[in-house]
């Protein structure tokens, strides 16, 4: 069960927040320590095991932010959340920086601070089951799909198919939004489907007709103006392997007879001869589009799409399968020392509690870009401050919500807007006014709430 520990010197608040977790199942009071000051606070964790710390900002004789400070050093591995009043909510963000998880405000009401414990008591739970995971996933052995860093139940139900249809000589199709490992996912099932054969790919978005039929197919000398030399053709040398055509939606009508032919038939002539040659390769196509629905609406041939759609998987985005964020920010770790030969650089459960919140549009091709940014950057240590320009829920309320999400308040809503346009102005009020359409004076008492 959670352990927590608070720390505040305002023993009726403590005590009351005490009965609100135990009474919303959030822990039990048994689980639960309280501590007036740093050092009380530093002696609980020196000899208990706690999850998550509620520290108060303002302590007699002392600052949170010292306290939180000294937590961070002598336990990173804690998870830190600053309780604050509204007059102090842009300390509360800076010690976000520092390395607090997350913040709640004092006055807001019981449902409020329940929704947001739950929150924080998921967002940890899901952080150690990934360190859990990491032992695994890291670790040398070799599995039909290690090529693909995941956790996700939805992913392992994709492997699952996948390796059911290995001895399969039909085409498989890789559905799936930008960035999501379509390619990733190519290469890890024909490492199990044709082992140690040739893997060959090619985006053909934008092909013409004869570029198309030269990459694929080949020529052969004099096949047109030009053509000074026999060319082997991608089919050719994927030959008893695997092709890999990627953004197959964007293939043109014209085209489209012709890879239906070839997947029929399973036969094709290079450019300029009258021989036939016959394939053996396995073919994997993706695409990022909507092929159903372009058939429908005739951008794609009907006969084309139900013969490449036998065998169909589509990858979920990451903002479905955000426990797999904390595996791929060390798997980018990993990769970019490797092949820049620095040292990986230290970083703490704040920076991953921050990136699990980001809904990254781009999927895990954005956050690879956003570690590897961060680290060719940075310097030893990776913070929130390095990855600032990622659309995260705690600076600007999400324009969506599922029907689990637990929306936010009207308060909620003001409160981050105004932090928003603050910290765009850099803390200048009359500039941060005029962003949000509100006069200096309102914005003024607003902060003072």
């Amino acid at each position: 069960m959670l352990s927590v520990l608070l720390i505040d010197d305002e023993i009726r608040w403590m005590e009351s927040f005490k009965k609100v977790l135990s009474n919303y199942k959030i822990t039990s009071e048994d689980n639960i320590f309280t501590a007036q000051n740093g050092s009380s606070a530093m002696e609980i964790l020196s000899g208990r095991s706690i999850n998550i710390i509620f520290l108060d900002l303002i302590l007699e004789n002392e600052h949170g932010e010292d306290v939180l400070k000294q937590i961070r050093s002598e336990f990173p591995e804690v998870t830190v959340v600053i309780m604050t009043g509204m007059n102090d909510i842009f300390t509360a963000v800076n010690c976000m920086r520092e390395g607090a998880a997350d913040y709640l405000v004092k006055t807001a009401t019981v449902d409020e601070h329940i929704a947001s414990v739950k929150r924080i008591s998921a967002m940890c739970d899901l952080i150690a089951e990934n360190k859990a995971l990491k032992k695994s996933i890291f670790s040398d052995h070799a599995g039909e799909f290690d090529r693909f860093v995941t956790c996700s139940p939805k992913m392992f139900t994709i492997f699952k198919y996948l390796s059911a249809i290995v001895a399969s000589k039909e085409p498989v199709l890789i559905c799936g939004e930008s960035g999501v490992g379509k390619g990733v996912l190519a290469k890890a099932f024909a490492n199990v489907a044709r082992q140690d054969k040739p893997f060959v790919s090619v985006n053909i978005a934008g092909l013409d007709e004869q570029i198309f039929s030269d990459t694929l197919f080949g020529h052969i000398k004099g096949a047109y103006t030009g053509a000074e030399h026999n060319r082997t053709g991608l089919i050719q040398q994927a030959e008893n392997g695997v092709i890999f055509l990627d953004e197959i939606g964007e293939l043109p009508m014209s085209l489209q007879i012709k890879l239906l032919y070839l997947l029929q038939e399973r036969v094709y002539q290079q450019l300029g001869s009258d021989n036939i040659k016959h394939s053996e390769a396995r073919f994997i196509l993706a695409t990022n589009d909507d092929l159903r629905k372009k058939q429908e609406t005739g951008q794609f041939r009907k006969d084309l799409f139900y013969r490449i759609s036998t065998h169909s998987v589509t990858i979920p985005p990451l903002r479905e399968r955000k426990n797999d964020i904390p595996l791929l920010f060390e798997y980018f770790l990993k990769e970019i020392s490797f092949e820049t030969e620095m040292q990986i650089p230290h970083y703490d459960d704040s920076l991953i509690y921050f990136l699990m919140k980001c809904d990254f549009p781009g999927n895990v091709r954005e956050l690879r870009s956003a570690v590897y940014n961060a680290v060719l950057k940075g310097g030893s240590t990776l913070t929130i401050d390095d990855f600032h320009h990622l659309d995260n829920g705690s600076n600007m309320p999400a324009n969506t919500f599922t029907e689990e999400d637990i929306l936010p308040t009207v308060n909620e809503i003001v409160n981050q807007l105004i932090y928003e346009a603050m910290r765009r102005s850099g803390n200048n009020q009359r500039k941060a006014a005029s962003l949000i359409g509100l006069s200096q004076s309102t914005l003024s008492r607003k902060l003072r709430m």
